[in-house]
């Protein structure tokens, strides 16, 4: 719920201002040309699946960020995408107001946020009627892609439960 701040990092999440940084100016000039770099791709791979997928799955998404990021378009696509990542706001100040029920799920093995940071932020949500933090074995930050029948299940169980 916050965005990167110093707290949130003491708490082990990553530090995009820092780590994107030299990214975002590599990719300020124009060029038709551009063809995102591949230690980008391994770093979106690496962090995003977390070492959790197989190797068909990292060569397909590979690909795919190749294929998107690149050209002008693709290269102002990422720098957007990348200054997001840099700038954004933390919600921590608004969760109080959240009145309908949190499902929280997060993958055990996700690098880029950990599982510290949720256990602290689900407390938030204190006009929630129910906050629940289910962390998930081997789920990474795209925990969707890398754990999809654990996103599933939770995502009927909350439907079934309030329909």
């Amino acid at each position: 719920m916050d965005y990167e701040s110093a707290s949130s990092r003491e708490l082990g999440a990553w530090n995009p201002k820092n780590d994107l940084a030299p990214f975002l100016e590599s990719w300020s000039t124009p060029n038709p040309d551009f063809v995102v770099d591949e230690v980008w791709r391994g770093m979106v791979a690496s962090l995003g699946f977390s070492g959790t997928v197989s190797k068909d799955v990292l060569s397909f998404w590979d690909q795919t960020v190749k294929d998107v990021y690149s050209g002008e378009e693709g290269r102002k696509k990422l720098r957007m995408a990348t200054i997001n990542l840099m700038e954004r706001d933390g919600l921590l100040r608004r969760v109080r107001d959240v009145k309908c029920p949190v499902y929280w799920l997060q993958g055990k093995e996700d690098v880029v946020f950990g599982v510290k940071i949720p256990a602290e932020h689900i407390k938030l949500f204190t006009s929630s009627p129910e906050a629940t933090l289910t962390l998930v074995e081997g789920g990474g930050h795209y925990l969707n892609a890398t754990s999809p029948k654990e996103v599933e299940e939770a995502i009927l169980k909350m439907v079934s439960k309030y329909a």
